[in-house]
């Protein structure tokens, strides 16, 4: 659980935001960057969401308060403008990531997922884990490049290695009756990928996410491709604990895709082909 603040005079966006992350964060609300200040000098937050546009001081003023004083926070910038070069201004402000209104609520999602495990350190060691995948898969291909039907092996076990795709879930819904248990909202990546199923790692940054360990009720996950963010079900099979950190246990989810829309199944397939072509 992360304690995250959302600032932004527009009251609909705070509750909106507040209801969404309520669910599994503390939240806390503030309508200007003023008592945006006020609140962090008695509170640790690791993120903010800062509208760009406030009463007073701007958004950008206060992140270069945060930046300055909690440099430990990471700050997700609300803007109306969509501009290459000006995202790249953000970033060098020190700006974590940002959302061009209007945005959709799964990119809400999984912004802050991700920011939260670059907090927890989770990022670095995808990256780690991804970049020895590569070097290994260069390899085999080299060493089976003689035979046509081992390099199709090489290049499928390529595709289900060193594809690290970040994920959020959405919580089941109580009041619908599939579950006894509610089912908590939970974020990660991907160990391993395919056209059929996904390898789910979920890395333990939450005291709740252990309470989904052996759930086998269907998962609706978003899943954060390069250019799109697509949403998908699966239906757990196996579950598998991995390591410890900081206390808190990690644990793989194997999982069948069991559905999706023609729209994000055409992105998926489309990812699957770049990553194999790459290899």
């Amino acid at each position: 659980m992360a304690n995250i603040l959302i600032v932004d005079d527009d009251a609909v966006i705070s509750e909106v935001l507040g209801e969404l992350f309520s669910l599994e964060h503390v939240c806390h609300t503030a309508e200007s960057a003023e008592r945006a200040l006020t609140l962090m000098e008695s509170e640790h937050y690791e993120v903010a969401i800062v509208d760009i546009s406030l009463p007073g001081m701007s958004g950008l003023e206060l992140l270069g308060h945060i930046r300055l004083r909690w440099p430990e926070t990471r700050v997700i910038i609300i803007t109306g403008i969509d501009y290459h070069q000006y995202m790249g201004e953000l970033s060098k402000m020190g700006a974590t990531d940002y959302l061009v209104k209007p945005f959709q609520l799964q990119d809400a999602e999984a912004k802050v997922a991700r920011a939260i495990l670059r907090e927890e350190g989770w990022l670095g060691a995808v990256k780690e884990s991804t970049d020895r995948a590569l070097k290994r898969n260069q390899t085999s291909a080299v060493e089976v490049s003689a035979g046509i039907i081992d390099r199709r092996v090489a290049v499928r076990h390529s595709v289900q290695r060193a594809a690290r795709l970040m994920f959020t879930s959405a919580p089941s819904d109580p009041s619908s009756g599939d579950s006894v248990q509610p089912t908590p909202a939970i974020i990660g990546h991907t160990r391993d990928i395919s056209a059929t199923g996904l390898g789910l790692v979920v890395p333990g940054v939450h005291d709740s996410d252990t309470k989904f360990f052996g759930v086998r009720e269907p998962l609706r996950i978003f899943l954060s491709l390069p250019l799109a963010m697509i949403d998908v079900e699966v239906s757990p099979v196996r579950y598998e604990w991995l390591g410890e950190r900081g206390g808190k246990r990690s644990y793989l989810i194997g999982a069948h895709i069991t559905g999706m829309s023609e729209d994000d199944s055409a992105h998926f397939n489309e990812y699957l082909g770049q990553v194999a072509s790459a290899h």
